[in-house]
């Protein structure tokens, strides 16, 4: 995204994105508001401070207690919540360009999804509510568990034990998973946004005939499909690490968890670690399921709208009135088999779905051969 375009910068409400998404990431200072309100700045710096402090407080934690830890598992848990902070604030650095690309998408394209996207984003909102809830519930007074919390110190006092693990547990939820998939989701969107484009042109072609399949309606394709390639590689510039991060944290939660089912054994989990680990395994699991399944889809509609527009002008060259016409050159096409990635480092296509799935079963084995 050019400089030039970031002086460019209109008011959120001209983003044509479910209103509950873009209201979140305004909140929390991943969409620039010319003029902001102070209690959105006050939510904004309250946030990254929480970031910041969770993250300190599990390393504290962690330790204190280093001789009752099992680190190659409290590694995983740990590298996964650096990995939240390492996508929010690379995504704060990009501000002003996510804000544009919504801004520049929201003029050439309209949702049809709103009410899902919204009913979606109230869910996870309720993820921090209803696992601190459940972890509160649940509690059975283990010591190892309050110690962890309450940084190495013993807690006497029922009703204090129940607000370090009501408050501390709704905070982890409220980084992770509740920001992680909004982050998630809002990538969702905009990947499908993209889809929705191309394939909308690739219909388009399709229906044309090849008679009028003519140098100037390929031209109008060519051009709008060059704006379209635009949000595209708007969207790879602003989420390239944090979609990594983003698949980071969700492998290294769901190894973290794994890994503790495997340690301790299912006859002697406490029903708090049981609710824990169900949690982040199905969160997690369908969070990088659902981002890989959506976003790995644009390849696939670009090597839809590339068949038909060749085959549109194969047909119309074949014919004896147009043999003689000069096809457009291929490099006007612009993308036609490319794939959002993170970093360069993980391909975000459906077939790292199995991949990555291998992985964690390749990991399940290597604790439980390790374990023997």
């Amino acid at each position: 995204m050019s400089q030039g375009n970031q002086n460019s910068l209109q008011p959120t409400s001209t983003i044509k994105i479910p209103v509950l998404l873009v209201k979140s990431m305004k909140w929390i200072g991943l969409l620039v508001e010319s003029n902001q309100k102070m209690w959105h700045q006050i939510i904004c710096i309250t946030f990254k401070f929480l970031l910041i402090l969770i993250n300190l407080s599990l390393w504290i934690s962690s330790l204190q207690l280093y001789s009752h830890q099992d680190w190659k598992i409290m590694s995983a848990y740990l590298v996964s919540f650096l990995s939240v902070l390492g996508m929010y604030f690379t995504m704060y650095c990009k501000r002003n360009a996510l804000t544009i690309t919504l801004q520049e998408l929201s003029k050439i394209s309209v949702s049809t999804n709103d009410m899902a996207v919204n009913i979606i984003t109230i869910i996870v909102f309720s993820f921090p509510v209803v696992y601190s809830f459940m972890q509160s519930i649940l509690f059975d007074d283990r010591e190892w568990l309050l110690q962890f919390e309450a940084y190495g110190y013993e807690i006497e006092n029922h009703t204090v034990k129940f607000l370090v693990i009501s408050i501390k547990t709704f905070l982890y939820a409220l980084m992770h998973p509740a920001f992680t998939c909004l982050v998630a989701l809002l990538y969702c969107v905009l990947c499908q946004r993209y889809c929705t484009l191309i394939h909308t042109l690739t219909q388009e072609v399709k229906q044309v005939s090849s008679e009028d399949f003519g140098p100037s309606k390929q031209m109008d394709i060519l051009k709008r499909k060059s704006k379209i390639d635009d949000i595209f590689q708007s969207i790879q510039y602003i989420f390239s690490v944090p979609s990594f991060f983003l698949a980071v944290v969700n492998l290294f939660m769901c190894s973290s968890m794994i890994g503790w089912l495997l340690s301790e054994g299912t006859a002697t989990l406490q029903p708090f670690a049981i609710w824990e680990m169900v949690f982040y395994i199905v969160i997690d699991f369908s969070s990088l399921f659902i981002v890989l399944w959506i976003a790995g889809g644009t390849p696939i509609e670009l090597k839809n709208l590339k068949y038909e527009f060749d085959r549109k002008i194969r047909l119309r060259l074949l014919h004896a009135e147009y043999h003689e016409e000069t096809p457009p050159k291929s490099e006007l096409f612009g993308q036609s088999d490319f794939s959002f990635s993170g970093c360069d480092i993980i391909s975000i296509k459906r077939s790292t779905i199995l991949a990555l799935t291998g992985t964690l079963i390749t990991y399940t084995f290597l604790v439980m051969s390790t374990m023997n």
